[in-house]
């Protein structure tokens, strides 16, 4: 077999969704910024307690293969499991603002509008 020929062989005839994930990717970089953040904060904390994703899945009450999915960001994290999260590793990993005068530019209206 030649060269030519074994590179063709490689060649898929399946079209590469590459562009498609490329701008999903770009769509949604916020949110994946902030999902790496929670992500290294666990894993920092794993180390600190020197826990295995077995034994966090354990304490989490999940599969060792959700763990898995969570810290490869292949999840994206509901409140529930951030929350979770946090109670586990006796972390905060998000930090919800308040509201009270002075500490916000967003006005109570604007919180809750009135009908």
């Amino acid at each position: 077999m030649t060269n030519k020929e074994k590179f063709e062989a490689l060649i898929s005839d399946t079209p590469s969704n590459a562009l498609e994930m490329h701008q999903w990717i770009k769509d949604n970089r916020h949110w994946l910024r902030r999902s790496r953040a929670i992500v290294r904060i666990v894993l920092v904390g794993l180390k600190n307690r020197g826990w295995t994703q077995k034994e966090f899945a354990e304490r989490m009450g999940v599969s060792p293969q959700q763990v898995s999915k969570w810290l490869k960001g292949q999840e994206n994290f509901r409140l529930e499991t951030i929350s979770k999260m946090e109670a586990v590793l006796e972390v905060e990993l998000i930090e919800i603002k308040s509201f009270k005068s002075g500490e916000s530019s967003t006005s109570e209206a604007e919180v809750n509008p009135q009908e």
